[in-house]
């Protein structure tokens, strides 16, 4: 059994491009601050791709790799490099996004062992922390780039020597992103969606913008009836969720079809039979279909089992047979 001088086990958080799943799975070894892949890993219990099995951490070299892929790679705070370290090897833990067949796309946890640019990292963690200053300083708090150095039956929890803000330096960042990693241990964490969603291009959650506009009026711009004809994309459908602690409804992704050209016709031509009506509702319904368009980056919000269809901040009366069209 090896021995933990420092437990500690840093979160990496990668940029995510916030929508509706759009964000690129897999790891990307261009993306700032994070380490190469030498090794593509494959999923716990269902591997997202073909690629050879993984020998156990403990064939790695490192039995508390594992470990540190269970805890979602959290944990103390590391520490500064200790000096007068002999042989090492060096070992990070980063966060991922991978599809999984038929189960949508997950989140990961994957540890990987250094192969290339652990000297380089080892000589700029090694550069003492600066003094703290009293310039002016940003208030993000950016990753501190963990990294764990096992020396013999020790394991050091480090991190990248600061700058006068406590921030990683440019150096140490540049570093860390260099390394080159084989993967020793990894942990399916979390669905980030669903196999219906990733397939369809819907959002699993998303908010009643139907209700919303009702209760809180936002300042949405105003829309023509000929603006409702977007020769849209997919269909939607979601329940209506209970209202959250701030007063915002949301709804659950239980349906979802991409549209062929007829049925987006029979939908654009049922739409422009819409018609104002000051005293249709917008709240109250217990479904409603979000209608998109790739092409316009509109969005249409339909009351299943309401009387209202809206686009932006303006709402009408929308037709059964659009309900029916949509039901279906």
């Amino acid at each position: 059994m090896r021995k933990w001088v420092a437990a500690a086990v840093g979160l990496l958080v990668l940029s995510t491009v916030a929508a509706c799943g759009s964000e690129q799975a897999g790891r990307d070894p261009a993306a700032a601050g994070r380490p190469a892949a030498s090794v593509v890993p494959t999923a716990v219990g269902e591997p997202s791709s073909p690629g050879p099995e993984l020998p156990s951490d403990t064939d790695r070299g490192w039995p508390g790799a594992a470990e540190v892929a269970r805890v979602q790679c959290h944990g103390d705070v590391p520490e500064h490099l200790p000096a007068g370290l002999g042989a090492v090897e060096v070992y990070v833990c980063t966060t991922e996004r991978r599809p999984v067949p038929g189960d949508g796309t997950w989140q990961f946890a994957v540890v990987g062992r250094a192969t290339a640019g652990a000297d380089a990292l080892l000589v700029a963690y090694a550069i003492p922390d600066a003094e703290p200053g009293s310039g002016p300083c940003t208030a993000d708090a950016p990753d501190p780039r963990r990294a764990w150095v096992v020396e013999g039956d020790a394991v050091h929890a480090v991190r990248a020597p600061q700058d006068s803000c406590g921030k990683p330096t440019p150096d140490a960042i540049d570093a860390y992103a260099e390394l080159t990693t084989e993967v020793v241990a990894e942990e399916r964490l979390h669905q980030l969606s669903s196999e219906l969603a990733d397939r369809v291009g819907c959002e699993d959650v998303t908010g009643d913008l139907l209700a919303y506009g009702q209760m809180f009026e936002p300042e949405y711009p105003e829309r023509d009836l000929g603006d409702l004809r977007l020769g849209v994309d997919r269909a939607c459908t979601y329940a209506v969720d209970a209202p959250t602690p701030d007063d915002k409804v949301a709804g659950a992704l239980v349906t979802a079809q991409l549209l062929d050209a007829a049925e987006r016709a029979a939908i654009d031509a049922a739409l422009a039979e819409s018609v104002e009506d000051p005293k249709c509702a917008r709240i109250g319904h217990t479904r409603f279909v979000v209608l998109r368009s790739d092409a316009t980056e509109k969005q249409i919000f339909v009351a299943l089992d309401g009387c209202a269809v809206q686009l932006d901040g303006t709402w009408w009366r929308a037709t059964d047979e659009l309900r029916a069209l949509l039901s279906g």
